[in-house]
């Protein structure tokens, strides 16, 4: 499966259903969320047409945010449930995702910084959610992420036009 969605050198825009997009990132993930007990729900409408997109691309960010899902709750201890929930969309002229965890949350005053290159949470690089921002934007999308705050959980929405 990992395979199909290797990256070649050059991008190439295809027609790409972006539900199968999600149940193939989550079937990638699927060893490493049992490992950390968490659970994944969705709620994939079956409406939503397909985008002109780099599908393999697209599936480094769908596989990267549910990575930052996983991750963050792997931080709290002690949950009565870990859940991501998956949600795809189609509404007023746009196509789009929400990845949404209950884990450790975001601060106010991180969100706005979160996806500026070299910022991590986690101590790690903090190129991946910059990537994930700058894939989308450069194909005529948004990705916002929102949290009600620390220990409370966070939501990331990437849409596109249709």
């Amino acid at each position: 499966l990992q395979y199909t969605y290797a990256t070649g050198k050059q991008e190439t825009k295809q027609r790409t259903d972006l539900n199968v997009l999600i149940e193939d990132a989550v079937r990638m993930q699927l060893g490493a969320l049992g490992k950390r007990e968490v659970s994944v729900k969705s709620n994939l409408d079956s409406n939503t047409p397909k985008l002109l997109i780099d599908k393999n691309r697209l599936m480094q960010v769908v596989v990267n945010l549910i990575k930052n899902s996983y991750e963050a709750l792997g931080a709290v201890k002690d949950y009565p449930e870990k859940v991501i929930y998956l949600h795809s969309f189609s509404e007023k002229g746009y196509v789009g995702f929400e990845i949404t965890d209950n884990g450790i949350g975001i601060e106010a005053q991180q969100i706005d910084t979160i996806t500026e290159f070299g910022k991590s949470q986690k101590g790690s690089s903090g190129f991946g959610l910059y990537y994930c921002k700058m894939f989308v934007e450069g194909n005529k999308g948004t990705l916002k992420i929102t949290s009600p705050g620390k220990g409370k959980g966070a939501t990331v929405r990437v849409e596109f036009e249709i």
